[in-house]
């Protein structure tokens, strides 16, 4: 009751109802577990067709692949978009969030040619987002960053030094 957020993975999702957690809301485990979820816990709204289920404080996702998805995602709420792409590149995972207001399709572009390594379409897509939001901390930091990886180490410098100075303090661009 006092975790800030709780995560399962698969038939996870069982445990999570037996304690009480998911009454009332909404839910998901692995497509075969749902009709045995549904029939044992009612009062558990189960929603099917979905890889995962955020309902702010408790996360359940349907099969294992699934729950890379869910831990992509809980990563992304809690350190953001770049840390989360990054991470899933790490893992070689080809990750698709689905887009929010937060990453936009031309952000996601961006953010996708910057996190694999494509510094000049990553500077191009960058610098014109820089040019319509000059004051856009993350987007100054994505920009430094991709200058830096094209080799523009005091352009790039210069550009995170503008993101400090506007007040991100972000580890990543830091």
């Amino acid at each position: 009751a006092k975790n800030e957020l709780s995560m399962s993975v698969c038939s996870g999702a069982f445990i999570l109802a037996q304690l009480g957690l998911l009454d009332g809301r909404p839910a998901t485990t692995h497509w075969g577990a749902v009709p045995r979820l549904k029939a044992a816990f009612p009062k558990v709204q189960v929603k099917t067709d979905v890889r995962f289920v955020d309902d702010g404080r408790i996360v359940t996702t349907a099969g294992v692949s699934a729950g890379i998805d869910g831990a992509l995602h809980v990563v992304q709420r809690l350190l953001g978009d770049d840390v989360a792409w990054e991470t899933a590149r790490y893992m070689q995972y080809v990750w698709e969030p689905q887009e929010s207001a937060a990453l936009p399709a031309p952000a996601k572009e961006a953010l996708r040619a910057l996190i694999f390594n494509d510094a000049d379409r990553a500077v191009s897509l960058l610098s014109a987002q820089s040019a319509k939001a000059p004051k856009d901390v993350q987007i100054l930091s994505r920009l430094g960053r991709a200058r830096l990886l094209r080799g523009e180490t005091k352009t790039g410098i210069q550009t995170l030094e503008s993101a400090v100075a506007l007040g991100d303090v972000r580890p990543i661009t830091l």
